[in-house]
């Protein structure tokens, strides 16, 4: 029979692991001024203690300090000394992450190496001292105190916080591959896109962010052929929209904001991932020319004209729908160290 671990055992086992990284991250910190040798290294361990280890931390606050607080004041004691440094070692953790960015992205400066010199040397001896005093005193109280169904709780509230970790992780890596993954897509296949696939995208980006909340655009749904190849034909730039199997023609009042072309590029955006989560190919079709008021002229009457639009009304863009004949071409991008700079543009 395998004996269950108590709760204050793995978390002690989760300390070994972390003292281990420390270890590693003073090195790292000692040897600054070889960027190319602890770039990669300096990179991993400040996200695993800016997102992982941060759930030891929840699991102690969330689960086991509150039966603590059975038997020992929250606010005094050594409980109170725990929180303390929780939280100096939170706010020490985001200095640190931040001088990481700028460490990472580009040429760092002395000011920023004798940051995390400084900053780093104080969360680890802090850090270190920590878990000395929760092994040694905190968890031994604990373990003297609180009885097996004490213990039982805690263990099942670890596992539900480990389990929100884990999918608030997936979903949030969800969410930056697939903006990373964003592409272009101007070439369809002959299937078309359900009609409650299409209100979901609009029902989406109803949430998106307006200039004072005012939410004044609106949104035209076209899945007609002819009136698809009709918007194909405003412009050298719109013709891929023959192959769209549908578009959203974001519209908007001018004069109901001052916002109105920042709102409505947020909505298109909005509806754009959208789309790619829904597995949809899109693009963006603009009928402001931003630089050529006349060609803006002349593509806002073809598109009231198709639309039956009302005079007052503005269309910035219409987003192209459809499936994807192939997968989006790799793009290149620049590399983040040309186009970062930190509190003022660089000399």
């Amino acid at each position: 029979m395998v004996e269950t671990k108590k709760p204050t055992q793995l978390l002690s086992d989760e300390h070994k692991a972390v003292l281990q990284k420390l270890t590693a991250l003073e090195k790292v910190f000692g040897n600054l001024d070889k960027k190319e040798a602890v770039a990669a290294e300096l990179k991993e361990l400040t996200t695993f203690f800016k997102a992982e280890f941060w759930v030891h931390f929840t699991k102690e606050e969330e689960a086991l300090f509150p039966e603590i607080e059975t038997f020992l004041p929250r606010d005094a004691g050594p409980l109170g000394v725990m929180l303390m440094e929780h939280e100096d070692l939170r706010k020490t953790n985001d200095i640190i992450q931040k001088a990481t960015a700028e460490y990472l992205g580009g040429t760092p400066g002395a000011a920023t190496k004798q940051t995390l010199r400084e900053q780093g040397t104080h969360f680890i001896q802090v850090l270190r001292d920590h878990i000395n005093k929760e092994d040694n005193i905190l968890f031994m109280m604990a373990n003297m105190h609180l009885n097996q169904q004490q213990m039982d709780k805690v263990a099942k509230l670890f596992l539900d916080i480990e389990g929100g970790h884990k999918a608030e992780g997936e979903k949030e890596m969800g969410v930056i591959e697939a903006l990373r993954a964003r592409r272009s897509c101007k070439d369809y296949l002959d299937t078309p896109v359900p009609a409650d696939i299409l209100s979901e995208l609009v029902d989406i980006a109803r949430y998106s962010p307006s200039g004072a909340n005012k939410n004044t655009w609106h949104f035209i749904i076209v899945t007609e052929r002819q009136a698809l190849n009709r918007l194909s034909e405003i412009g050298r730039t719109c013709s891929w929209l023959a192959s769209a199997q549908a578009a959203i023609a974001v519209i908007v009042d001018p004069a109901s904001t001052r916002y109105w072309l920042e709102d409505c590029s947020v909505a298109a955006y909005t509806i754009w991932m959208a789309a790619e989560a829904r597995g949809l190919g899109a693009a963006w079709a603009a009928m402001h020319q931003s630089d050529n008021a006349e060609e803006s002229t002349r593509r806002q009457k073809a598109v009231r004209d198709i639309l039956h639009l009302p005079d007052q009304l503005y269309t910035p863009m219409v987003m192209g729908l459809g499936y994807r004949k192939s997968p989006p071409a790799e793009k290149k991008r620049p590399a983040l160290e040309e186009i970062i700079a930190w509190e003022t543009y660089p000399l």
